[in-house]
């Protein structure tokens, strides 16, 4: 039996779909001389490195009913684009994680996409309009920390930003798409058309889930991104140089965020009773786990040691883990003092419903000036026997 084309499974005309491929398309980035470049290697058959960083959708989540990560948009992206210049040499790095945000990607960037392949990419898509928390520290400026630093430290990296919907909830498209607008860079929606009952596409159809497609919606978004590599190929090459502004559109910028490393440059930092290494964190769908290097408060030590340091920073940003509800290991809450003082208490679970050991992120610090601060996290009362994970942080000095 043949099977149904992706306009059918979606519930529209071929018409509407090709349409809605060609309208999901924000900014083509006609002016752009990093997807001109990128478009040129393409032609002369160098070889390329496509990366794509964002949440459980970049991931390939909901594709073949949640089975096959790899019919996920990101590597449908690459097959097809592979089949249109076969003799090019294609190296992809699906960077997706599931559960994160703009403000965890900017951290992972290097670690998850230059470090592996020791450089930038030749086109990044960035995908982080769903998980977003709708506030600006976490979606806005975040996200434009993501961009900026990209295109301030590689002048060859293409960055694409691409809007996935959400069925349940509004994405944060409207928050960060004046980011993309500033910096000039390709934008493609999906929300745009899938909300748009002009171009007939069947949401329920479209959704595996709440948020994430099933392998159909998948290909539409890869068709989106093909089709913007067309528009693209069909120009004449830009030779105007892409430039950077020169100051940041968000009052607060990250792009300079630094990791605190497990053996690290702040060297004042003592582990404590934080010495262990957590090997259940977040898993990820291609294998292995994220931040494999982390400072763990072993379950059933009685030790409550804290770990402390001072920095130099205006910005500070801490990720912990949220233990997964069926590991039987307890874990409990760390309290976070800044200079001192109590900042919070944060609960690392404890089997929590709903808990998979993903990552959640809290910024500690968010300041104008950069100066010298003390941080320390301890177990709180109670739950020195129990376990918690920092699994990053990183500063803005």
């Amino acid at each position: 039996m043949n099977e149904l084309p992706v306009w059918q499974k979606l519930g529209c005309t071929e018409q509407n779909y090709w349409s809605a491929v060609e309208k999901s398309i924000i900014d083509s980035g006609c002016n752009d001389k990093r997807l001109s470049s990128f478009m040129q290697k393409l032609k002369e058959k160098k070889p390329v490195y496509i990366a794509a960083i964002g949440g459980s959708v970049t991931e390939g989540a909901g594709a073949e009913e949640d089975k096959d990560y790899t019919k996920g948009y990101a590597s449908q992206f690459v097959q097809k684009l592979g089949a249109l210049y076969p003799e090019t040499e294609i190296t992809f790095n699906g960077a997706g994680l599931s559960g994160t945000p703009a403000l965890l990607g900017i951290l992972r960037y290097e670690k998850d996409i230059v470090i592996p392949y020791n450089k930038n990419p030749d086109l990044l898509i960035v995908e982080f309009a769903v998980n977003g928390s709708g506030s600006e520290q976490a979606d806005k400026y975040a996200f434009e920390g993501l961009i900026r630093r990209v295109l301030s430290t590689s002048a060859e990296t293409c960055v694409v930003a691409l809007y996935a919907d959400a069925k349940s909830y509004k994405n944060s498209q409207p928050l960060i798409d004046p980011v993309a607008e500033y910096y000039k860079i390709p934008r493609i929606s999906i929300q745009n058309v899938v909300e748009n009952p002009e171009f007939g596409i069947v949401e329920d159809k479209f959704f595996w889930d709440y948020v994430h497609p099933h392998t159909c919606g998948h290909t539409f978004m890869a068709d989106c991104l093909v089709k913007l590599m067309q528009i693209a190929a069909g120009r004449e090459r830009c030779e105007e140089n892409t430039s950077i502004p020169a100051k940041p559109l968000c009052s607060t910028d990250i792009s300079s965020i630094v990791p605190v490393l497990r053996n690290c440059d702040v060297k004042s930092l003592e582990a404590g009773s934080f010495n262990g290494t957590d090997e259940n964190t977040q898993s990820l769908k291609k294998g292995g786990t994220e931040f494999p290097a982390n400072w763990h408060h072993v379950p059933g030590s009685q030790n409550n040691e804290s770990l402390k340091f001072s920095v130099e920073c205006r910005y500070l940003l801490f990720i912990y883990k949220v233990h997964g509800n069926w590991l039987p290991q307890k874990f409990g809450s760390a309290e976070v003092y800044i200079d001192g003082k109590l900042f919070k208490t944060f609960n690392g679970g404890e089997n929590s419903a709903g808990a998979w050991n993903n990552c959640v992120n809290e910024i500690l610090i968010n300041e104008e000036k950069s100066s010298l601060h003390t941080v320390e996290v301890k177990m709180a009362d109670g739950d020195a026997d129990k376990g918690f994970t920092i699994l990053a942080m990183g500063y803005v000095k």
